[in-house]
């Protein structure tokens, strides 16, 4: 199993840790979050991050998954920072829900790097603009109708 650590600005890791267990139903094993408080100083964030890893059993070079918040911010800095040390740490940015619920459905049966190119592709796959998807299902259904009636 790949760990997976949430992290990001205040509530978002925890928050997002919360959803996918109340869609995947309960503590999900393999699976952290960490916070960036306001009164914590960003630097003291990759110590911490570097203990998750080490409380979810990654070892050296093991692999794990960091979903953070917001490239080149602190968090994702955080989880960077420790690449040199350890090369098997995958950091994706632009965490959301369905990329994460994603990797915790796969990370049985995947590594490390497969799971991050998958996390960015669903994650890129599930922002839509809902309101437009909604109205052009309705111009086609009105179309339809309008068809009919006049066929």
């Amino acid at each position: 199993m790949v760990p997976v650590l949430i992290v990001g600005h205040g509530g978002f890791a925890d928050g997002l840790r919360d959803a996918i267990e109340m869609i995947l139903g309960g503590t999900q094993e393999g699976l952290a979050a960490l916070a960036l408080r306001p009164e914590e100083d960003p630097a003291e964030l990759a110590g911490r991050v570097d203990a998750a890893l080490t409380k979810l059993g990654v070892k050296g070079n093991g692999g794990a998954v960091v979903l953070a918040d917001l490239f080149g911010a602190s968090p994702a800095n955080a989880a960077t920072s420790l690449l040199e040390r350890r090369p098997g740490l995958q950091v994706v940015t632009g965490a959301n829900l369905p990329m994460a619920l994603e990797l915790l459905m796969l990370h049985d049966t995947a590594q490390a790097p497969e799971l991050a190119g998958i996390a960015l592709e669903r994650g890129r796959d599930a922002i839509k603009d809902a309101g437009a998807v909604v109205r052009e299902a309705y111009a086609r259904v009105q179309a339809e109708k309008q068809a009919g009636e006049t066929g």
